[in-house]
């Protein structure tokens, strides 16, 4: 009957949480989290714990799913406890979404800076070919150096972009594994919880 109570209000901890940073970036505080478990029994404490030193670490991953876990095994607890277990989490989905948001954007970023420096140089090669053909003495070897500088200006452009391109998107799937690795876990979590409950045996 505690798990079948414990579910029952986990509606209601989330409304008593209600929306997470609206209009801002996404901050965490487990500040909050860790005042409602001050006087937790010490194995709820040392539970809560793990998932706060996860976020010290910056191993948001790792909290995510701690506190995603917590949430459903945890069944001595107030319904203030239990809302401030799943504000956190949500803080945390917030920040790796957001992150990711920021890696493919920085990736745009670089992508259009060396796209503009690509064609600077292309453009200085081909007036320096301009320069060369114009000019009295060996007027063909001069376009044709100016030709090479503007092909490798190219290529080494190009192999920059591609390398910033690969950069955000290798750190947006990071972040995207790390959430579904979360939510893997929290999904565990719950079929662990319900199959306790009555008739799901």
């Amino acid at each position: 009957m505690k798990k079948l109570f414990l579910v029952l209000t986990l509606a209601v901890a989330a409304a008593l949480v209600g929306p997470v940073g609206c209009g801002s970036k996404p901050k965490i505080d487990p500040s909050y989290t860790a005042k409602r478990f001050e006087n937790a029994p010490p194995e709820v404490k040392a539970k809560v714990q793990k998932g706060l030193d996860a976020i010290k670490e910056g191993d948001l991953g790792l909290a995510l799913a701690i506190l995603d876990e917590l949430s459903y095994e945890l069944v001595d607890v107030t319904p203030e406890q239990q809302a401030s277990l799943m504000d956190l989490a949500q803080q945390i989905r917030d920040k790796l979404g957001d992150q990711a948001d920021a890696a493919l954007e920085e990736g745009q970023k670089k992508l259009e800076q060396m796209k503009a420096a690509a064609g600077s140089a292309a453009e200085r090669a081909v007036e320096g070919a301009s320069e060369g053909a114009g000019a009295e003495t060996e007027p063909q070897a001069a376009a044709e150096a100016a030709q090479d500088t503007a092909t490798n200006a190219a290529e080494a452009a190009k192999g920059t972009a591609e390398q910033a391109a690969e950069a955000a998107k290798e750190a947006g799937q990071k972040a995207v594994e790390e959430t579904k690795k979360a939510a893997d876990a929290a999904a565990e979590a719950a079929k662990k919880a319900l199959g306790g409950l009555p008739g799901q045996q």
